[in-house]
């Protein structure tokens, strides 16, 4: 406030990209920059880096033409951008139909890696459509589709541990800043926490939210993959609800 020149801005704000800071602080000079219209190199991908968690609005246009030019970003950034893309952005304008494209083909690239965190469930519930999915990826989309956000707050817990019932398997999965996505396989599936010395416990405090509602692909996925563990359970969860009334649900249970 005491010195508003525009040189004094472009020097803080080149500092900090030397410095590779990426804090919450260093955020609103980046964004003071970006306001001022300051040339400096490096400047978007660093106001992308250090975007908080917070940030619930459209990113500066100048930032999103920049990235729809420039393709080098990595997988965690373009998540974010892909993801404040998908929530904040007018689907009828030019500049998120130059981003259609590569989002889609984001979406099945991390979709068929398996990776799941909140950035990518936004993306795969805009930029998955029944007709993208073939046996491939019907063999990995039920287990993102059934994921639940697990939410737990005792700092001595690395890991959630997911064990099915019926399929006598079980999962870890990394506990990151207290979070972790997880697959609910079906109803009997139970959640252990486990710490950083391999010991296990049922009764720690934790929250648990299903993360997408799209059960059209679901059932895309099963005329695709019948034999999908997760779809036969399913399957079976219903007929034992309503009743056998076919042979084939029949044979569908003893199988």
């Amino acid at each position: 406030k005491a010195y508003p020149e525009r040189k004094l801005l472009e020097a803080v704000c080149g500092l900090l990209i030397r410095g590779e800071q990426k804090t919450g602080e260093a955020f609103l000079w980046y964004e003071k920059a970006q306001e001022a219209h300051i040339n400096i190199t490096r400047l978007y991908e660093y106001f992308l880096y250090s975007l908080p968690d917070d940030y619930n609005r459209l990113l500066p246009k100048e930032v999103l033409l920049y990235f729809s030019y420039d393709k080098t970003l990595d997988r965690e950034h373009r998540c974010i951008l892909y993801r404040n893309i998908l929530l904040y952005m007018n689907p009828s304008s030019e500049l998120y139909q130059s981003y259609i494209r590569e989002m889609e083909q984001f979406a099945m690239e991390q979709l068929l890696a398996g990776r799941m965190n909140g950035c990518l469930a936004v993306i795969y519930e805009h930029m998955i459509y029944t007709d993208m999915i073939d046996p491939r990826a019907a063999g990995i989309l039920p287990k993102i589709l059934c994921s639940s956000r697990v939410k737990c707050d005792d700092p001595r817990m690395k890991y959630v541990i997911v064990r099915c019932e019926e399929l006598k398997e079980e999962e870890a999965f990394l506990l990151e800043h207290g979070e972790a996505y997880v697959p609910a396989v079906s109803k009997n599936t139970v959640l252990f926490f486990q710490d950083a010395y391999g010991g296990r416990y049922l009764n720690i405090s934790h929250r648990k939210l299903p993360v997408m509602d799209r059960k059209e692909l679901l059932d895309r996925c099963y005329e695709v993959y019948p034999d999908h563990p997760i779809l036969k359970l399913r399957a079976c969860e219903a007929v034992l609800k309503k009743g056998v009334e076919k042979e084939e649900e029949a044979l569908l249970l003893e199988d």
